[in-house]
């Protein structure tokens, strides 16, 4: 059985989301609401409140994610040491 879900909110708001649903592939603002109503209901999605500036962009998540698996790729390339002490820290860098 379905039902409709009506929430009224500015017609800004609803353009603005409208837009950044299809840039995330998404058919409609509603299949939005479906796929948050899903995963809240199940209790796949975790809420919370912050201050500003606390969580990252999906741009600034994308961009550390690429540097972070960068280098990885870069440290599994890379000869590693296994060092007992600074001592030989300090050999293995002066060689």
């Amino acid at each position: 059985m379905r039902t409709v879900l009506q929430i009224p909110i500015d017609k800004e708001l609803k353009v603005s989301s409208e837009r950044l649903a299809e840039e995330y592939g998404f058919s409609s603002l509603q299949e939005v609401v479906r796929v948050f109503l899903n995963q809240f209901s199940a209790k796949k999605l975790a809420l919370g409140f912050s201050a500003p500036g606390e969580f990252l962009s999906f741009e600034q998540e994308a961009i550390l994610t690429e540097r972070y698996l960068e280098a990885k790729d870069n440290l599994a390339k890379t000869k590693s040491y296994s060092l007992k002490n600074s001592r030989e820290l300090i050999k293995n860098l002066n060689s």
